[in-house]
């Protein structure tokens, strides 16, 4: 399980809040805040939230983890 420490940053920069996302990922928006405040994400999440962000899963976790 990792921390996604650039998820709040590319969600916004792609313009989406949080209930946008949720809607476009299936991931709940309430697990979505957890893990924009520090929650460790599981990989299933992780990927499900690249997908729909456009972006490598990688992208999400920051450098060193």
């Amino acid at each position: 399980m990792l921390v996604l420490t650039k998820l709040k940053q590319i969600r916004q920069r792609k313009g989406f809040s949080q209930r946008d996302l949720a809607k476009r990922s299936g991931v709940a928006q309430a697990t979505i805040s957890h893990l924009e405040k520090g929650r460790e994400a599981r990989f299933v999440t992780m990927n499900a939230l690249a997908r729909a962000l456009e972006v490598e899963p990688e992208a999400l976790v920051g450098e060193g983890q």
